[in-house]
């Protein structure tokens, strides 16, 4: 399930790159690029597999963009999910 759930993430960060407009500036293109935000919640006894996870598809994402944010528990409150996403 992890694992699929990794594959998905990196399908959909190709995707959005595949699908974003040729009409973008270039400015803004080099600027940010998609972005991407990891969330990882408490989940009891799995946390520390679940970072792991987001850890290996941080690392995949930054091939493609500089702009990819972490949230891991116990930070990741609304507030900090919230701000996170803003943007994206």
């Amino acid at each position: 399930m992890r694992q699929t759930a990794a594959a998905l993430a990196l399908a959909l960060l190709a995707g959005f790159g595949a699908l974003a407009p040729s009409s973008v500036p270039a400015v803004a293109a080099a600027g940010f690029g998609p972005k991407v935000v990891l969330i990882v919640g408490a989940t009891h006894s799995v946390t520390p597999t679940y970072r792991a996870d987001a850890d290996a598809v941080y690392a995949e994402a930054m091939k493609y963009t500089p702009n990819v944010v972490k949230v891991y528990s116990p930070n990741a409150t609304w507030a900090a999910v919230k701000a996170a996403v803003a943007g994206a």
